[in-house]
C-alpha cells in the first residue's frame, strides 16, 4: 500500500482521529497501515465514555481544542443504537461545536443493509434516513466496506451530497483464495457461484481476478421482497448487459456437477440460507463448496447452521472478513478462516487525508 503520491508524508498536524468502541482493534489496524503508508505517527485522540446516573450519555472528547480547522477522522462500528448515538455525538461535536474543517467517517460495516429500497412502500427507508442524518450531523465523506446494496448506497450519497467511498475487498479475497483454487489443478473445474442477481456483480469481480467462470441462479428479488425465477436465457442476457461478457457465465444448476464452487457473499448473518444453498449445490453434484463473506454478522444460530454438530458440514471451508468484531464467544475453534479487511479500508482512507505540501 502506498500513500497518494508514493513520496509525500501525511500532514499529521492537520489530522485528528477519534473512534468508538464497536471494533476498536480493527480501527487500530487500519490506522497502523495508514501510518505505515503515509510515513506518519498519528494516534487516536482519547474520548471519555461514561453515563450520567440516569443513563444519559456523558461521553466527552478529551482534547477538543485540537479539532478546529483540521481534518477529523471518526472510526465507528454502529451496530446498535448506543453506538449509533455515540457516532452522532462525535460527528456533531467535531463539526458543529468544535469547527472541524472536514469530517471523514470510517464505517467498515453498514448497519442498515436490508431496509434500503424506496420501492418498498411498507418499510421505513432506514439506509437513506441514516445517510441523510450522517450528512446533517456534519459528515463530509463516508468510507464503507462492501455494502449490501452498493449502487443504492452510492445513489443516496449523491442525492444528499455525501461523498461515499466503497472499499472493495475483491483483491484481498482473490489473493487469499488463489492458492486454494490452484490446488484443484485446472481452472475449468472451479467456479464462483451467485445465488441471485443481487450478488452477481460481487461474484464477477472475484471471478475476473481469479480467471474463473460464474454460475448464477436465475432469480431476482422484487421490490416487495418476493424472489422470482427467471428464464435462463433472459437472465444470462441481463447479466451480460449489466456486467460484460469477458467472464464466462452460466445459469444452469447442472454446471455445478463435478466442480469446486466458491460462494461469494457480502455477509454471514444466521447462515441458514447459505447452508441450504450449499446443500443444494452438493446435491447437484458439486465436489466441494466454499463460503467467502466480507462481514461476520453471526446472528444466533449461525454456528449450528454452518457447522452442525454430528452432521456433515455444508462447506469445506469458510472465510470471513474482520469488519465485525468476532470475539471468543463467536469463535469456532479455527473453523472460520480470517481475512483481514484493514488494508482495504486503509487504502481508501489514504485517498482523502491531507498530505504535506
Amino acid at each position: 500500500m502506498k500513500s497518494r503520491n508514493g513520496r509525500h508524508r501525511l500532514d499529521e498536524d492537520r489530522i485528528v482521529v477519534l473512534g468508538d468502541t464497536g471494533n476498536h482493534y480493527f480501527d487500530e489496524d487500519v490506522l497502523r497501515l495508514v501510518n505505515l503508508a503515509g510515513r506518519a505517527a498519528i494516534d487516536f485522540d482519547n474520548c471519555d465514555y461514561d453515563d450520567f446516573p440516569d443513563g444519559e450519555s456523558k461521553m466527552r472528547i478529551r482534547a477538543p481544542e485540537r479539532i478546529k480547522g483540521n481534518h477529523v477522522v471518526i472510526f465507528c462500528s454502529p451496530i446498535d443504537d448506543g453506538l449509533e448515538l455515540d457516532l452522532r455525538d462525535l460527528v456533531f461535536a467535531a463539526k458543529q461545536q468544535y469547527r472541524a474543517a472536514k469530517i471523514t467517517v470510517v464505517m467498515a460495516f453498514m448497519r442498515y443493509r436490508r431496509q434500503d429500497r424506496e420501492e418498498k412502500e411498507h418499510e421505513i427507508h432506514r439506509l437513506y434516513c441514516f445517510l441523510r442524518d450522517l450528512k446533517h450531523w456534519g459528515a463530509d465523506t463516508l468510507i464503507v466496506c462492501d455494502p449490501h446494496a452498493e449502487a443504492t448506497t452510492l445513489s443516496y450519497g449523491r442525492r444528499i451530497r455525501l461523498k461515499i467511498l466503497v472499499a472493495d475487498p475483491t483483491y484481498v479475497f482473490a489473493d487469499t483464495l488463489r492458492p486454494l483454487v490452484q490446488t484443484y489443478g485446472s481452472s475449468q473445474e472451479v467456479l464462483v457461484y451467485s445465488p441471485d442477481f443481487g450478488s452477481v456483480e460481487r461474484c464477477f469481480r472475484l471471478a475476473r481476478m481469479l480467471g474463473l467462470p460464474v454460475l448464477a441462479t436465475p432469480k431476482i428479488r422484487q421490490p416487495n421482497g418476493e424472489i422470482v425465477s427467471v428464464n435462463n436465457r433472459d437472465f444470462l442476457q441481463q447479466i451480460q448487459e449489466a456486467f460484460g461478457t469477458d467472464v464466462p457465465a452460466f445459469c444452469d444448476p447442472n454446471r455445478a456437477r463435478g466442480m469446486h464452487v466458491f460462494m461469494r457473499e457480502d455477509e454471514v448473518d444466521s447462515g441458514n440460507t447459505a447452508a441450504k444453498t450449499a446443500r443444494r449445490l452438493l446435491e447437484a453434484g458439486a465436489r466441494t463448496v466454499h463460503l467467502a463473506a466480507t462481514h461476520a454478522v453471526c446472528s444466533p444460530g449461525w454456528r449450528d447452521n454452518l457447522f452442525p454438530p454430528g452432521k456433515e458440514h455444508p462447506f469445506d471451508t469458510v472465510w470471513m472478513g474482520t469488519t465485525r468484531l468476532r470475539d471468543y464467544r463467536l469463535s469456532t475453534g479455527k473453523r472460520v478462516n480470517r481475512i483481514d479487511m484493514a488494508p482495504v479500508v486503509a487504502h481508501e482512507l489514504l485517498r482523502v487525508l491531507p498530505y504535506e505540501k
